[in-house]
């Protein structure tokens, strides 16, 4: 889903309603929707909804055909699905659907033949085909059913009013599919091809996936047949009907072949939407060159208008409920990311939540500019950072809020994706991902298979990344001590603490940006254990430093600069002593009083001196093994801070 939208998604990618600075954006903005952001939902039934299909899976699905009786404005559906498919084991007889229990089935034939069968509280119905088939052998089964659908999950099928008339439309992600339609329910089964044929009064269009191939009118109804022709998994077919108005744009694959963007839209808000998907057609084509061909490009992209807060995904046909390039970015980033390659398991749902918010930051960079990017991840990393625990790998599919976490599965997965850009540079990244898509098109992945052509392209390991930022939980919390040297070199000391218990320490570059009053210079830096020191030239004598002036990581930092480490105004030698050290004046300046404050501030020791002496002893032997900050203050009242390291 777009989840809605922007850079989270929430469980039905709900997303954040964000207003834009007067730069470019207007911060006060009303109705545009960048990202998405948990919002109160009505969720129905999540235990049962998100409960794993639990039906003999022994056959493989290979297309569905859905001839459905439809009218948006009563809450009804009359149907009859077809499922091809080949037996998985010899001597198949056992048979079973998923289907709720709210439906009711009238018949299921199997070669021109009634079977009897069974519905179950399990939301399933089993039934026996009367000849047994071997292992590999096609066939398929047609189910006769009608009633009123569930409403489970995020609706799975709902009927409304938009100001222009009744809407009905489905949203069965991650497991409602069952409460509209008999299917095997199951995430890693995908249907070669799909049929559906929707009838319905012939005063309304209904949209769906792939061609709108015909349609035919029967007195006062019209049926319309779509056909897919691409591998599809359940929770993305998807119908919707209303009174919509109907406009076409095109398209270009990297090929050349133009194809069609399909849009049903409500009457009252067409001239919005013509200008929302014309703008969404460079963003498209600029995918297209970072990840190969629009997967569908056979067919057509389309939207189709909602009600729900946000949109969703509908392979060739996203629902929308706005036109905000936002919302449109993310959910066309999820045919490549989610539909053409799909997770295996919501446990990696990141996949295809994280990367389709990631692409609507990479729309930003490319079309805005580098300050509105930066605003975006800022913003990211802000909503992050608003709790310390949670991992992005999600443990438990049993709650739909939990794989649609905004902050984790969408917001924190888009930072993880761009991380990962840094760590690996833009050329390695890119094609890294770009072999990713190609191996695993229209299949499902798992996050190792993404670490893989990573680690191909890159040449390097990334298993520490993965390890912390997806496994993993938190991030770093840095305090960076900064000190410049004679002949403009600079040390720097990284002291890391991290939000969460279960990573003890974050293995991740880390950029500071040092200025002086005419130009600026950002130094990576890669910390490898705790409190490490760096020392660098730079081409000028720094006067400033910024920790990640580009909010490219997650973490936060606290800077102190310390005193001229030589020729300055104070310095102290040996250091790191495990004894007595010795605080020197440089400048013929007596010293007055002198501090020591451990890392948190607390003072260990605090001398005023009241005899002159250059240099002054200070004695360690009663500090414990660590760093501190020593202060000392000239006659003049100058205070000089400097890095003070006790030796075991």
């Amino acid at each position: 889903m777009h989840g809605l939208a922007l850079c989270l998604k929430m469980p039905f990618k709900f997303f954040l309603l964000f207003i834009l600075s007067a730069c470019g954006f207007n911060l006060k903005a009303q109705h545009d929707e960048e990202w998405m952001l948990k919002q109160q939902f009505d969720f129905h039934s999540e235990k049962s909804y998100l409960k794993t299909s639990g039906i003999n899976t022994e056959y493989d699905v290979k297309f569905y055909r859905l001839h459905l009786h439809l009218n948006p404005d009563t809450l009804a559906i009359r149907g009859a699905v077809t499922i091809g498919f080949t037996a998985g084991t010899s001597a198949f007889t056992k048979m079973e659907v998923d289907i709720s229990q709210k439906l009711i089935v009238d018949s299921i034939v199997f070669r021109n033949r009634s079977e009897p069968f069974v519905q179950i509280l399990t939301n399933v119905c089993a039934f026996t085909l009367h000849q047994a088939l071997n292992k590999s052998d096609f066939d398929s089964i047609t189910i006769y059913y009608h009633g009123q659908p569930g409403i489970t999950g995020f609706g799975s099928f709902l009927k409304d009013t938009h100001p222009d008339g009744p809407v009905v439309w489905t949203l069965s992600q991650p497991n409602g599919a069952k409460d509209w339609w008999p299917c095997k329910n199951l995430l890693t089964d995908k249907a070669d091809s799909l049929d559906i044929l929707i009838t319905c009064p012939d005063r309304y269009k209904a949209a769906s996936n792939g061609l709108l191939v015909e349609e035919w009118q029967t007195d006062t109804f019209k049926t319309y047949h779509w056909k897919h022709r691409y591998p599809i998994a359940t929770y993305l077919v998807a119908v919707a009907i209303s009174n919509y108005v109907e406009y076409t744009e095109y398209a270009h694959a990297l090929s050349g072949d133009s194809f069609p963007i399909l849009n049903y839209v409500y009457p009252s808000d067409s001239a919005k939407a013509k200008v929302g998907t014309a703008a969404l057609i460079p963003a498209l084509e600029y995918f297209e060159n970072l990840f190969g061909d629009y997967p569908f490009a056979k067919e057509k992209y389309g939207h189709a208008q909602f009600n729900k807060g946000g949109g969703m995904e509908h392979q060739t046909m996203t629902f929308v409920n706005s036109w905000s390039i936002e919302l449109l970015t993310h959910e066309l980033a999820h045919h490549w990311f989610g539909d053409m390659v799909t997770c295996n398991s919501w446990q990696h749902i990141w996949l295809n939540e994280g990367f389709a918010t990631y692409l609507t930051g990479l729309y930003y960079e490319k079309f805005k500019s580098a300050t509105d990017f930066d605003d975006w991840k800022a913003r990211a990393i802000g909503n992050i950072m608003q709790q310390n625990g949670g991992s992005v790998f999600c443990p438990d599919t049993t709650e739909a809020y939990r794989i649609f976490d905004s902050r984790l599965t969408y917001t924190k997965g888009a930072m993880l994706v761009h991380l990962l850009r840094i760590v690996c540079g833009d050329t390695a990244f890119f094609n890294g991902v770009r072999s990713y898509l190609q191996e695993y098109q229209y299949g499902f992945a798992t996050t190792p298979d993404l670490l893989k052509h990573l680690e191909n392209h890159s040449g390097k390991n990334l298993k520490n990344i993965f390890s912390q930022w997806f496994y993993g939980e938190g991030f770093p919390m840095y305090t960076i001590y900064w000190q410049p040297l004679p002949n403009n070199r600079m040390r720097v000391e990284v002291i890391q603490r991290s939000s969460s218990s279960l990573v003890a320490f974050f293995n991740i570059p880390i950029p500071i940006r040092f200025c002086s009053a005419s130009q600026c210079s950002t130094i990576w830096l890669q910390p490898t254990f705790n409190n490490q020191l760096f020392e660098f030239s730079l081409p000028f004598e720094a006067e400033e430093a910024t920790f990640n002036p580009h909010f490219d990581l997650i973490a936060n930092a606290t800077l102190e600069k310390l005193g001229d480490g030589g020729g300055g105004s104070c310095f102290i030698y040996p250091n790191p002593s495990n004894g007595t050290t010795k605080l020197v004046s440089a400048n013929g300046l007596q010293l007055t009083q002198i501090t020591i404050t451990d890392l948190r501030g607390r003072v260990v020791l605090h001398e005023k001196l009241t005899t002159p002496m250059n240099p002054i002893p200070v004695d360690l032997s009663k500090l414990s093994e660590g760093v501190y900050i020593i202060t000392a203050t000239l006659a003049n009242g100058d205070e000089t801070h400097l890095r003070l390291v006790k030796a075991h």
